[in-house]
């Protein structure tokens, strides 16, 4: 007989593994309790790399939603100047009244810039300039730490992210969306 293992014996009981109880894993993240944000806020995360076409404005808009999801309070600017298409992948793109750069010129003040969706009140989308615009010469990285900072002594509170979509490349707009940030997420290939 094929699969019989000698005549009249049982056959051979499987290993035995240690039983493993089973624990209750307590996790930074948790349905029910916000996470908690460690270090100084806002914590100011540039969205980064060498080349275009990687995905840095879809994992801003990402990470910047996602954040917002778990009850944060993040601020998205959009610093890729020329290319400027955030508003566009989060569905604002007829909601840009005003820019960063229409602030600096005392066109408008700062809460005016910004873009807020009805779906999500803890996120806010700020753009410096209009797609396909050119900027000022004098535009660069004090114009960004001024803003941090002017985000930072709000009324409405100061916000818990602030992420910034980086321009491709390694040019002058690169410098100025580093400057003010801490943190840097590098997207690429």
């Amino acid at each position: 007989m094929v699969g019989v293992i000698g005549s009249g014996s049982t056959p051979p009981k499987p290993p035995r593994f240690p039983t493993l109880k089973l624990l209750a894993i307590r996790s930074v993240l948790q349905w029910n309790k916000k996470p908690e944000l460690v270090g100084e806020t806002p914590r100011v995360v540039v969205i980064t790399s060498g080349t275009g076409g990687v995905g840095k404005t879809t994992t801003t808009a990402n990470v910047g939603l996602s954040l917002a999801h778990l009850g944060f309070f993040v601020v998205a600017i959009d610093a890729d100047v020329g290319l400027s298409n955030l508003d566009l992948l989060l569905g604002f793109e007829n909601h840009v009244n005003y820019t960063v750069v229409e602030v600096l010129n005392c066109d408008c003040c700062l809460d005016q810039a910004f873009i807020r969706d009805k779906h999500w009140s803890n996120f806010e989308l700020l753009c410096i300039s209009k797609p396909r615009s050119k900027l000022p010469i004098g535009f660069g990285g004090k114009a960004l730490i001024w803003l941090v900072d002017a985000l930072k002594s709000r009324q409405e509170g100061c916000p818990d992210f602030v992420i910034i979509d980086c321009p491709a490349g390694i040019d002058a707009g690169f410098i100025s969306a580093i400057t003010p940030a801490a943190d840097i997420g590098w997207v690429g290939f």
